[in-house]
């Protein structure tokens, strides 16, 4: 499931797409990293916690593979 930010703070959209400057509550994507079989990797900021962090969203169907 990727995450496409929205004004309903916090509140994800399942199947759009996830992108630079997509937020998930206080969340923001900042740059896309890579992407593979598995999912995709993206630096995220929080200006909450005042911290940055890399975040694997792990794709869908790997649930499937199990």
């Amino acid at each position: 499931m990727a995450f496409n930010g929205d004004e309903d703070e916090g509140k994800a959209k399942p199947n759009s797409t996830l992108s630079k400057g997509s937020s998930v509550g206080h969340y923001r994507i900042i740059e896309k990293i890579g992407a593979g079989g598995m999912g995709h990797v993206s630096a995220w900021v929080s200006p909450v916690l005042q911290a940055s962090f890399t975040r694997l969203l792990a794709n869908p169907r790997i649930g499937d593979l199990v």
